[in-house]
């Protein structure tokens, strides 16, 4: 009785296959090998995430192969498997549609649909905010203009209608080019402090000093991070089998291929950043700590890090009516607009002391500061009335 169950639901399974098998026998199959890894550096990596892994210090190196043993293996070896059992176009949430039922297949392609909604929307934010940055500080104003903002978006989404109604024939070429493009700004990133290092801006480097990790709430935090955040996104490789040739030995070798690259990128991607020194001719590395209330205006302080890390905390931010700080000895939301400013030794410190002074006030960060000061921690204040000072 159970071998004639099995039997029947294997071939429930194999004509459900065949008929998605048949749906895609109309797409051109435009996707090769170095199509699919170009696209899973482009999907998986991020510049973000150096700079979390970075407040980790020296440890980074240690947690980042934490997270590739414990979430980015493991998710490789279920995806090359299922990709092999069922090489569909849709892969994720065919293999839930085929796994459990049409409703588990269709919530899986509505929670992609959205993240893609969601992931799409912040693109005319992410380019004023950049090329606020590339093009110095006459050009902050871009960061915070609805119109410049609303501008991009509708060029962006515009243009990526177009390519993805002509098809990918097209598409492919810009996700190679995006692909290549970062792995030139990582390849520049890790290029800089041996730059430094044979001018003789920084005195050492060594990309690959692994450190004993120190487990907190706060380490472990980072290491979610980069195995969730970080580490994901190879998967979305098999929604486009039924574009591939050779959907399951291509697919496969892409994951095979792209990890170990994927790997080198972060892990000498956060050396680079955890890299001490300063540029050549200057005592420190320029930061301008921005407004936290109006973008667009002038920077409320001016920095020189070498050898040390800044971070910045606001009772509020832009669009915020209010705080999403709490104080712990009242357990109230903050009042006020201040914001704190913390350098310290490691990024660790400055970014846990930036919200826990500004959480105790200004006149109880001075008082605190008298009474047990830490080496190397400094930390400034800000309040629109009052303007920016150190303390």
């Amino acid at each position: 009785m159970v071998n004639n169950d099995n039997a029947t639901a294997t071939a429930e399974l194999r004509a459900a296959e065949q008929s998605i098998e048949a749906h895609s026998a109309v797409f051109k199959k435009e996707l090769g090998l170095t199509d699919l890894v170009l696209t899973q550096i482009l999907f998986v990596i991020g510049l973000s995430w150096v700079g979390a892994a970075a407040k980790l210090g020296p440890s980074h190196i240690t947690f980042w192969l934490l997270a590739i043993l414990l979430f980015y293996i493991p998710s490789a070896v279920v995806v090359i498997y299922l990709n092999r059992l069922m090489p569909l176009e849709g892969g994720l949430y065919q293999w839930a549609k085929l796994g459990f039922n049409e409703f588990t297949g269709f919530m899986v392609a509505w929670n992609l649909w959205i993240y893609v909604i969601v992931l799409t929307s912040e693109i005319g934010l992410q380019v004023a905010t950049y090329l606020s940055y590339a093009l110095g500080p006459n050009a902050a104003w871009l960061a915070g203009s609805k119109w410049v903002i609303a501008g991009a978006s509708f060029v962006i989404i515009g243009a990526l209608v177009v390519v993805s109604t002509i098809g990918l024939g097209v598409g492919k070429w810009i996700h190679n080019a995006g692909a290549v493009m970062m792995i030139v700004i990582f390849a520049a990133l890790i290029a800089l402090p041996i730059l430094n290092w044979s001018r003789g801006a920084i005195t050492e480097y060594r990309p690959l000093a692994v450190a004993a990790p120190a487990l907190s709430l706060f380490s472990l935090n980072i290491l979610g991070k980069l195995g969730f955040g970080a580490l994901g996104g190879f998967e979305y490789m098999a929604i486009l089998a039924g574009e591939c040739r050779d959907p399951v030995r291509t697919i496969n070798r892409s994951v095979i291929i792209a990890a170990p690259i994927i790997a080198v990128m972060f892990i000498l991607g956060t050396s680079s950043v955890l890299a001490v020194g300063a540029p050549t001719g200057k005592s420190g590395w320029p930061v301008a700590v921005r407004h936290p209330l109006t973008p667009d205006a002038a920077p409320v302080a001016h920095v020189e890090l070498a050898d040390r890390s800044l971070s910045c905390s606001a009772a509020r931010h832009p669009g915020q009516r209010q705080s999403d700080v709490v104080n712990p000895l009242t357990g109230r939301l903050l009042d006020g607009d201040a914001a704190c400013v913390t350098l310290a030794a490691n990024a660790t410190d400055a970014e846990i002391f930036s919200t826990a002074l500004l959480a105790m006030g200004r006149e109880e960060v001075k008082r605190y500061l008298e009474r047990a000061p830490r080496p190397g921690l400094v930390a400034g204040w800000f309040e629109p009335e009052v303007g920016f000072t150190w303390i």
